[in-house]
């Protein structure tokens, strides 16, 4: 089976897990829906690419017997950055007690991760996963700095368009990530959200007011920003270190 079918079918599970997943929170019965709104149908595709770049990453992947490690991971990332996603298109807003333990779950991993690594090598970052470091000093300096980046954002708004949790969240990407690939992640954060209002802006071009009204929801750009920078890890690990 190739990597674009295994994509495929991973991205339908993603869309399929993604839509039972919205269902239980909203207290509805699953379904499928024959016609979707615009809403409706950029969320449908964006976790239908979000799981097909995550999958088709993994079938790719040789970490030998690190993979197991980094697939327990980064796939318990994954699925907690649909959650989020899922309640950010219905709410445009994040629950603070998920996001907080979501938060303190990737810190423990580094926490645990960095002090096996010490006690069996004694030095941290000996645990490579692909391109990207766990448990290292580097990743408390990423998740801190992501964070104090997202507060000074959000202070400078005054809260809108980028709210509390959107500080946690971004927080958990740098402990994840770590300094490099953290750079990379702004990046094409910052890519796939210009992306998301150029369509929305061709979608009600007619509408001017609508378009300023529109909200847009932050934790979709998170989630495909997360798989991409997954995606060209490699890349940009290169590109950020000397």
């Amino acid at each position: 089976m190739t990597a674009l079918v295994i994509s495929i079918i991973g991205g339908f599970i993603t869309l399929i897990f993604s839509s039972i997943l919205s269902s239980f929170i909203n207290e509805e019965k699953f379904s499928f829906k024959t016609t979707m709104n615009l809403k409706e149908v950029l969320g449908g595709f964006v976790f239908f690419l979000s799981g097909a770049i995550f999958v088709g990453h993994l079938f790719s992947l040789n970490l030998g017997g690190a993979l197991w490690m980094y697939l327990a991971i980064f796939a318990s990332v994954f699925v907690g950055l649909i959650y989020l996603t899922i309640w950010d298109l219905h709410t445009l807003s994040i629950p603070e007690r998920f996001t907080n333990l979501f938060l303190l779950f990737v810190v423990l991993i580094n926490f645990v991760i960095g002090l096996a690594n010490y006690m069996e090598f004694n030095s941290v970052g000996e645990l490579s996963l692909g391109s990207l470091y766990i448990g290292t000093v580097g990743n408390i300096f990423a998740g801190l700095g992501l964070a104090a980046l997202i507060y000074l954002l959000h202070k400078f708004t005054k809260g809108k368009g980028i709210g509390d949790g959107d500080i946690y969240i971004y927080g958990l990407i740098g402990f994840i990530f770590g300094i490099p690939l953290s750079l990379g992640f702004i990046i094409i954060s910052s890519l796939v959200g210009g992306l998301i209002a150029a369509v929305l802006i061709l979608a009600y071009w007619k509408d001017r007011q609508k378009i300023l009204k529109t909200r847009i929801p932050l934790m979709p750009i998170i989630l495909i920003a997360f798989v991409f920078t997954l995606l060209v890890q490699n890349q940009l690990y290169s590109i950020f270190t000397i």
